[in-house]
C-alpha cells in the first residue's frame, strides 16, 4: 500500500501504514461485532470486484511481453502437469497454500455471537468452502490457460497483469489481508473466552468474562 503513494522504498512508511491499519482494525473490533460484520461485508464486495476484474481481464486483453498470452494460446496444455523446480515438491506448495483455507473457521470462532449456531455454522462453513474452492479453481485455470509457465514461476504478481484494472486487484489483495487480520483479532479472544468458561485450562477463568451479542 505504501507503494501506491510513492513511498514503497521507505521501511518506515511501510511500518506506519501497517500500524495504522492494525489500529483501525483494533478500533473496529473494540466497537463490537456489528461493526465487524459491516466491515466484512464491505471487504467482501471489494474482493468479489477484484475477482471479477481478474476474470474479465483474462478475456479482454493480452500482454505478451509480460507473459500474458490470452486464451487463444496453448498454455493450458503446457501448464497442465506439474514440473517442480529444484527444492520444491507437492508438499512445499501445499504448505504455502494451506493457510489460505483456514478462514473458513471464522464462523466457528464467533459461534457465541450467532443466533442459531447449530445451523449458521454448517451453512456458513459449507458456503465458505464452496466459494473459496470456486475462486481458487478460477485463478488456477485462468492463469494456467493465459500465462506462460516461465512467467508463472517467476512473477508472483502475474494476476495483477491479467486484470483489467491492476489497482482494483491490488485492493482485493489488501482487503483480503485486512479481513484475515480482523478475523484473527475478533475470533481469537472469543475462542480463549470459551476455553476459560469451560474451564478447560485451569487458572484462566478470569478471561471468561464478557457477554455474547446474540
Amino acid at each position: 500500500m505504501a507503494e501506491l503513494i510513492g513511498l514503497g522504498d521507505s521501511k518506515w512508511a511501510v511500518r506506519i501504514v501497517a500500524i495504522a491499519a492494525v489500529l483501525l482494525l483494533s478500533i473496529i473490533n473494540v466497537a463490537g461485532v456489528k461493526w465487524v460484520i459491516k466491515l466484512q461485508f464491505i471487504l467482501l464486495l471489494i474482493l468479489l470486484s477484484a475477482g471479477l476484474d481478474f476474470m474479465v481481464g483474462s478475456f479482454v486483453h493480452t500482454e505478451e511481453d509480460k507473459g500474458v498470452e490470452g486464451w487463444v494460446s496453448d498454455n493450458m496444455e503446457k501448464n497442465m502437469w506439474s514440473n517442480y523446480t529444484e527444492g520444491y515438491s507437492w508438499f512445499t506448495v501445499y504448505g504455502v497454500f494451506f493457510p489460505t483455507i483456514t478462514g473458513v473457521l471464522s464462523g466457528i470462532n464467533m459461534s457465541g455471537d450467532l443466533k442459531a449456531p447449530s445451523t449458521n455454522i454448517p451453512n456458513g462453513t459449507l458456503a465458505a468452502i464452496g466459494t473459496a474452492t470456486f475462486l481458487y479453481l478460477v485463478f488456477i485455470l485462468f492463469l494456467g490457460a493465459t500465462c506462460t509457465r516461465a512467467i508463472l514461476l517467476t512473477n508472483f504478481m502475474i494476476a495483477e497483469d491479467v486484470s483489467v484494472i491492476g489497482v482494483l486487484f491490488l485492493a482485493g489483495l489488501y482487503v483480503s489481508s485486512m479481513s484475515s487480520c480482523l478475523g484473527a483479532m475478533y475470533g481469537t479472544p472469543r475462542v480463549l473466552q470459551s476455553i476459560a468458561l469451560e474451564n478447560v485450562i485451569p487458572g484462566i477463568g478470569s478471561l471468561g468474562k464478557g457477554v455474547s451479542y446474540r
